[in-house]
């Protein structure tokens, strides 16, 4: 802990020294803030949603006109008529290639059985490569369905949605953050370090690699040396 603490006088003492450190340690965190602050957005405008819809029925369009409707989703049918490869596998291959983030099918008995009153069901695939898109989506999508019900008075009983995800089933937020925040730390790691003086700095300090990590700070090569013992 004594070196710990000699360490980061001396780190201290070399960045009011230093009018480039001083700099860097007032002027980049103001900086990145501005950015980040206008930059970074987990707004959700456009959905591109992808349609595979077997039934081709009045019902089947009034729900999907509640899709189109609204300002944040944009539709891509994929025709059912006279096709030789299923539109549900170009709708996947869509959806692997990032085109769109959510494919909608609609069953070809979707009319029938909401005419019989028996209970149907509109599957819903999403990319859950982002989590926080994917939970947007799904109650994006789950709030149209519903509203279509509504619409619907003999709809009874409700619709069912079963939704699948893609890619991130469990829906763990590490797989999109992690690799994120190793940019950011790159970039506020490059331009403060100088490269040529880590090795030179690793092997005079008198601490080990971990308190290292700990207590030392970027040092320009103009500062002068100082004794900590």
């Amino acid at each position: 802990m004594v070196r710990i603490k000699a360490v980061i006088v001396k780190e201290f003492f070399h960045i009011l020294r230093d009018p480039r450190s001083l700099a860097i340690v007032f002027i980049m965190p103001l900086f990145m803030i501005f950015i980040y602050g206008y930059s970074i957005s987990y707004d959700l405008n456009r959905i591109d949603a992808a349609v595979v819809d077997y039934s081709n029925s009045i019902a089947a369009r009034q729900l999907l006109w509640n899709f189109a409707n609204n300002h944040y989703f944009v539709l891509h049918p994929q025709g059912t008529e006279n096709s030789q490869v299923d539109p549900l596998t170009r709708a996947e291959k869509l959806l692997r290639q990032g085109t769109v983030k959510e494919i909608i099918v609609i069953p070809a008995d979707f009319s029938r059985r909401l005419a019989a009153h028996r209970p149907t069901t509109v599957g819903i695939v999403i990319d859950g490569s982002d989590s926080n898109v994917a939970n947007i989506i799904h109650q994006y999508s789950e709030q149209l369905i519903l509203k279509f019900q509504l619409e619907q008075q003999h709809a009874d009983p409700p619709l069912r949605i079963s939704t699948k995800t893609y890619f991130n089933p469990e829906g763990k937020s590490s797989f999109f953050f992690i690799p994120g925040l190793i940019a950011v730390l790159l970039l506020m790691i490059s331009p403060c370090s100088h490269p040529s003086a880590w090795p030179a700095n690793s092997r005079a300090a008198p601490l080990t690699c971990f308190s290292s990590l700990h207590s030392n700070q970027p040092r320009s090569s103009s500062a002068r040396p100082f004794r900590t013992c």
